[in-house]
């Protein structure tokens, strides 16, 4: 951010928040997703929107915060 390169944070940030959802799910549904990616579509909204399955209602304004960031 500091040398201007905007796009490129905006990169980095949403790396590490799709990898820290992925994290979460992957512990909450006892599978590794970093490694076998056969059941879902491993991308930032499909880790969004299955947290809001599981936790839906209770997780609707965290999910909505997410994709507005994604």
């Amino acid at each position: 951010m500091e040398v201007g390169a905007y796009k490129a944070c905006m990169i980095l940030c949403g790396s590490i928040l799709e990898t820290i959802l992925l994290d979460w799910l992957s512990e909450l549904e006892n599978t590794n997703y970093f490694v076998d990616d056969d059941n879902m579509q491993i991308n930032l909204y499909g880790v969004i929107r299955r947290l809001k399955e599981i936790y839906n209602p209770s997780w609707n304004s965290e999910a909505n915060a997410a994709h507005d960031i994604r």
